[in-house]
């Protein structure tokens, strides 16, 4: 990927036309595309722009091929199938249309090599810019490359901003000529012989800045006042460029007629990408007279077309622009939107010329740009929304649709993160509107607006005056929607707490009720005198077999709640099933958020079982698309977690490098005593009694379970007690040890799962010293065998069998380490493999010799890739599949095939073996 940078006029287009010309002539396919400062505000507009000529020229086969798989969420960028609304637009709903403009490329690319030309990306819509920055990302290995124009000024917008800044870009900034360089420019275009005056150069060198283009309108200037390049004939020239620039164009222009002036006037106000016909129609010119003109321009070199009429250079748009005062162009762009509406065009190219006409309160110019706003909600773009709501209630709307004109404009400024101006629109709309279900939809927008700007408080202040008056099903939307906030506010949460309790005989099924169902469960989940066999059914009935994610999406906090609630409670294989279904949400809506939270799910389910090589895979997964996400409370939260689990499975796994790079990594994010953030320090505690530095482990992991009791999180799924315990003792706090296990210990009674409880009684067996150590672990042993939990099983076996070699039981002692190193090599727990046997030797035994080559060699996540390519997936698959790029899979296919010594697909066998850790 290249970006081209400098100042307007300094050869940027002249650049990518060359690099046009040279792809072609190697038998690249070129697709070009171009900002228009009047056409900015429209989604997608520029890839549009960019890739619909392809689909447009494939049959209805090819097409069908170029849209398979991901690449289909594009449709909404080129409007291909009925368009799906919605009330409120994301960032997921954006970058899942981005994710698909990628898989478009890749599709285009795969038939043959391609080159994407863009220029002016100055003038590009936002949602483009982050399209191109998220292919750029990816380009690695595709048969692609991207060039992009751009002035590269502080006015850019912040995505092209972000682009630049990426270090895989290659970055071109065009310099101005220098003195000798405006020279020659100014020679070769004839101003350089006997009659130019020595100075005279250096002069037009001041004047311009040394600007190409504008000392080619100077030469042009100079030639139509006699040819002479003197002194008196710079100095006639204003010294500001700009203003030189336009009054020469206009004089030009003065010289070719008012047909020639009004077309070029059209032609600015409607864009360089105008028909000629809408240009005629603007001009008031009949078609020969408007013909006529266009040849006119084209031989002054003022537009560079005639069918398609452009201006040779933005500059000169500019110019003619600028010429018209402030009202003429607001006057202008409202009959540019009369044209384009009779001729059926797009309702976002209208809108883009209503945003700049004056208000007259017409229902029409309403209608308009509220059809244009759902049409940039339903490609992701919020912010374009609420500028066309924003116009629309300028207008004004009539009295009786303006209430939902208000909110229709906060719920896209909510989405786009503008909480205050969200707010204010949505109060105003609770006044006016009248139907309940659009009532409760304000209401609950306008809590969400009022938490992010002033607090939970705030919020459940604002959801009870909102349920005034409402009965029913409304008015228990609002409960719900009010019950989930207190429970994060100190001062409420315990009456919140006993409030979910009278949900818990709710059948589930209505929407509310399951969302009601999902937050009691979360509500016994963290309650410490709960039992999972209280939360784990209003967790199933919550998710209801797939409803709830149908629902609300595996992006929603109450999907995740459910089957966090789940995980609590050790029902894994439900776990799996509502996982696999987020896979399916995530993949259907290319939600990079929703790829995340199913695979931390599949991560912590595995962590549970003992998988360590698929957890450690998902946590990969989970890890790696932090870059993509936007840096909310909830993505940084989500991927804290990932990052704590990770290293968790990587320290089990043996490949404690890597577990302490990524903590140390991750604790400059920010702020590590933070709800969001906390986890990192979980990590930090893990890795520090990894190295045996168990004061530092003591004082992070202690830490973190202050973070987790201060802002509720203080789950079952988190042992940090054990933790705790275990360092603790390592340094001879007994007492402290013994309390922190006790409190573990009685918690995990209470909850009554079987995973937990063994946990705790194998920490509190070892804490407790060697005289009836024997007997506690061996009830540890009992109780994790009714679990699913084998590598807590192996370590419960592993302590047992030492504590009865070291009592003189050596014949129970090696039972029990032969069943843990057979345990702990299946998970691929190689530390504890190695401890169990070295202990055997000691007690005389031969156990088989660890060894890490074939299969075991692999890391979890090529193990991972491995078996998808020996199920018969393409690359491309795997690809979309894991939300990464070909490339991704064919690297780790390559490290694969090194360690196996395969060369294809085809060999790859023997991958349900035991996996291990890297060697070494």
């Amino acid at each position: 990927m290249i970006l081209v940078n400098g100042e307007p006029g300094i050869g940027k287009s002249r650049l990518l036309s060359y690099a046009a010309d040279a792809a072609g002539l190697v038998g690249l396919r070129v697709l070009r595309a171009r900002g228009i400062e009047v056409e900015h505000e429209i989604a997608f507009g520029v890839t549009r722009q960019l890739l619909e000529a392809e689909l447009n020229a494939a049959d209805m086969a090819h097409r069908a091929a170029l849209l398979d798989g991901p690449a289909a969420l594009s449709r909404a960028v080129f409007e291909i199938g009925a368009r799906q609304t919605a009330p409120t637009a994301t960032v997921e709903s954006a970058g899942g249309v981005t994710h698909g403009v990628f898989w478009l490329v890749a599709n285009i690319a795969a038939q043959a090599p391609l080159a994407l030309i863009v220029d002016d990306g100055q003038w590009s819509d936002e949602r483009s810019l982050e399209a191109l920055a998220y292919l750029g990302r990816r380009i690695d290995g595709l048969p692609v490359i991207l060039v992009l124009a751009a002035r590269g000024s502080a006015d850019d917008p912040p995505a092209l901003a972000e682009l630049a800044a990426d270090p895989g870009v290659v970055r071109l900034h065009l310099e101005p000529l220098s003195p000798a360089g405006s020279a020659g420019l100014l020679a070769g275009l004839g101003l350089g012989g006997a009659e130019t005056e020595a100075d005279a150069p250096a002069r037009a060198h001041k004047l311009t800045g040394g600007n190409p283009f504008l000392l080619v309108e100077l030469a042009r200037t100079v030639e139509q006042a006699g040819g002479k390049l003197t002194l008196a004939a710079v100095d006639a020239l204003d010294q500001s460029a700009s203003e030189s620039l336009t009054r020469a164009v206009m004089l030009r222009l003065g010289e070719l007629g008012p047909d020639a002036s009004g077309l070029a006037r059209a032609v600015a106000v409607l864009g360089d990408d105008a028909e000629f016909a809408h240009v005629c129609v603007l001009a008031e010119l009949p078609r020969p007279a408007a013909v006529a003109a266009a040849g006119r321009l084209v031989a002054a070199q003022i537009l560079a077309d005639e069918t398609r009429p452009r201006f040779v250079h933005p500059l000169l748009r500019a110019a003619v622009y600028r010429d018209q005062s402030a009202l003429e162009r607001a006057l202008a762009h409202e009959q540019a939107a009369v044209v384009l509406s009779r001729a059926a065009a797009s309702p976002a190219r209208i809108a883009a010329h209503l945003l700049l006409s004056e208000p007259n309160g017409s229902e029409e110019v309403t209608a308009c740009l509220r059809t244009a706003a759902a049409d940039a909600i339903s490609k992701g773009d919020p912010s374009v929304a609420a500028r066309y709501l924003g116009r629309a209630l300028a207008e004004p709307p009539a009295d009786a649709s303006r209430g939902e004109v208000l909110l229709e404009l906060g719920l896209a400024e909510l989405a786009a993160g503008r909480a205050v101006g969200a707010g204010e629109h949505l109060r105003r709309a609770l006044e006016r509107l009248c139907d309940p279900a659009r009532r409760v939809e304000a209401a609950l927008a306008l809590a969400t607006a009022v938490n992010r700007a002033d607090g939970s408080e705030a919020a459940i202040e604002t959801l009870e005056a909102s349920a005034r008056g409402l009965t029913g099903e409304a008015a228990f939307r609002l409960e719900v929607e009010r019950t989930s906030l207190a429970l994060y506010v100190t001062d409420l949460a315990a009456a919140a707490v006993e409030h979910t309790r009278g949900w818990s005989r709710l059948p589930g099924e209505t929407p509310t009720e399951r969302l009601a169902l999902a937050i009691a469960a979360l509500s016994f989940g963290f309650d410490p005198r709960a039992a999972a066999s209280e939360a784990l059914p209003l967790a199933r009935r919550a998710l209801s077999d797939g409803k709830l994610i149908a629902e609300q999406t595996a992006s929603a906090p109450p999907f995740g709640n459910a089957c966090y609630v789940l995980m609590f409670a050790e029902d894994l294989d439900a776990v799996d099933r509502e996982i696999a279904l987020a896979f399916a949400d995530a993949r259907s809506r290319g939600s990079t958020f929703a790829f995340m939270t199913a695979s931390i799910g599949g991560c912590l389910s595995n962590l549970h079982r003992g998988n360590l090589a698929h957890a450690i895979a998902h946590a990969d997964a989970a890890v790696s698309t932090w870059p993509e996400l936007k840096r909310t409370r909830v993505a940084e939260r989500w991927s804290s977690a990932a990052v704590c689990f990770l290293v968790q499975g990587l320290l089990d796994w043996g490949d404690i490098d890597r577990a302490r790079e990524l903590a140390v990594e991750w604790s400059t994010l920010g702020d590590l005593d933070s709800a969001e953030l906390g986890m990192i320090r979980l990590a930090r505690g893990l890795v520090a009694a990894a190295d045996d530095d168990h004061e530092r482990a003591l004082h992070e992991v202690l830490a973190y379970g202050e973070i987790s009791r201060r802002t509720g999180y203080d789950d079952r799924v988190t042992p940090w007690r054990l933790f705790a315990a275990e360092s603790a003792y390592a340094q001879r706090r007994d007492a402290q040890a013994m309390a922190l296990a006790d409190e573990a210990l009685a918690i995990a009674r209470t909850w009554g799962t079987p995973g937990r409880l063994g946990a705790a009684l194998r920490v509190r067996a070892l804490i407790a010293g060697p005289v009836d150590a024997g007997e506690r672990l061996a009830q540890a042993v009992e109780v994790l065998g009714e679990s699913v939990c084998r590598l807590e099983l192996a370590k419960a076996q592993y302590a047992l069998g030492v504590a009865r070699r070291r009592a003189g039981r050596r014949v129970d002692g090696r039972r029990a380490l032969e069943r843990a190193l057979e345990l702990a090599t299946r998970c691929g727990a190689t530390p504890l493999a190695r401890r169990a046997h070295a202990e055997l030797k000691i007690l005389g035994a031969r156990p088989r010799r660890l060894q890490f080559s074939g299969v075991a060699s692999l890391t979890a996540s090529e193990l991972r890739i491995a078996r998808m390519a020996a199920s018969g997936m393409t690359n491309r698959m795997i690809a979309q599949d894991l939300f990464v790029t070909p490339k991704t899979v064919e690297s780790h296919l390559s490290n694969i095939y090194r360690k196996l010594g395969v060369n294809s697909r085809r060999q790859l066998t023997g991958l349900d073996e035991p996996p291990g850790p890297p060697a070494g």
